[in-house]
């Protein structure tokens, strides 16, 4: 069990391992695609703006989608850019489910295994708190499928209380059958008839570029609150981030984690030794809190194995 306050802050690396492209490489799909091909996939939202977002996705100057959005000033290619997003990101769910998210490099499992507990009510009781980057609901279904199995078998765990141990700071693709929550519940990876164009709909607006999530949206406020209570000697695990500075920022973490014996983790898989060095370390000089920076070969199932103490 996990007794020492823990919050796991996961980028779209953590995701990666189960199908989950990051935004790179949904932009590197995307430019593939014909202007028809665009308005397929943004359907609902309409096709007459097919051919202004097909020209930002070919010509854009940024590295990912997100960052493309953040940038773009036209309110209707925003809106069908996350349409073409909540596409992407659904289909990757229906990918994931077909695979029971068994994939060869997969950490949710040792995660759960680090969550060992006599019942239901004290699996749940456990002080960690998951605040995710992510829009997809992976790593929340797989817990709940999970627990169900081992208390219920025939009922979902308790799901508001699950529910509370996520924090989606740019928004989610919509809220999950198995964990309840506000807004319309919208099937991991779509319903019976598969992927429709009301559940890209729905999914799109639960979808928050960088420039809508500001400092004093409520979720970051959640975030901020958890990242307090494990700077009391407790610790912070960054699993598949890439350490943009604004979201780095907007986490506040140098005011939440205080030289007291609390640990930050960080893995590094990706970056170059001078990348790790220049960047995440230098993002972490007014961090007070201890640091650890994982071997940038170690992606976070191998990181989790090598520091088993960011976990227990």
């Amino acid at each position: 069990m996990i007794t020492t306050p823990t919050v796991l802050v996961l980028g779209a690396g953590a995701s990666a391992a189960y199908g989950f492209n990051t935004g790179w490489e949904l932009l590197q799909q995307a430019r593939a695609f014909t202007v028809d091909t665009v308005a397929g996939y943004i359907q609902p939202i309409s096709k007459t703006v097919a051919p202004a977002l097909h020209d930002a996705l070919l010509n854009t100057g940024e590295l990912s989608i997100d960052a493309m959005l953040e940038s773009e000033t036209r309110p209707e290619v925003v809106k069908a850019g996350k349409a073409l997003m909540a596409r992407f990101l659904l289909r990757s769910e229906a990918h994931a489910l077909q695979r029971n998210h068994a994939f060869p490099r997969e950490w949710y499992r040792v995660l759960f295994g680090a969550l060992s507990a006599p019942t239901e009510k004290e699996a749940l009781a456990q002080p960690f708190t998951v605040v995710t980057f992510n829009y997809d609901r992976s790593l929340e279904r797989c817990l709940a499928q999970a627990w169900r199995v081992k208390y219920h078998h025939d009922r979902p765990v308790d799901p508001d209380a699950l529910s509370a141990k996520f924090i989606h700071v740019h928004g989610q693709l919509g809220a999950l059958l198995e964990t309840g929550g506000a807004g319309t519940q919208l099937p991991y990876g779509g319903g019976e008839d598969g992927i429709t164009d009301a559940d890209v709909l729905e999914a799109s607006q639960g979808i928050k570029v960088i420039h809508e999530a500001n400092t004093d949206d409520p979720k970051f406020v959640a975030a901020r609150k958890a990242l307090t209570l494990a700077g009391q000697q407790g610790r912070v695990v960054f699993l598949g981030f890439a350490f943009a500075q604004r979201n780095f920022e907007r986490l506040q973490l140098s005011e939440h984690m205080p030289n007291n014996g609390s640990t930050v983790y960080v893995s590094a898989f990706g970056f170059s030794e001078n990348g790790m060095r220049l960047r995440i370390q230098k993002l972490f000089e007014s961090v007070k809190a201890g640091l650890v920076v994982g071997n940038p070969r170690l992606d976070a199932a191998d990181f989790l194995h090598e520091y088993p103490q960011a976990l227990v």
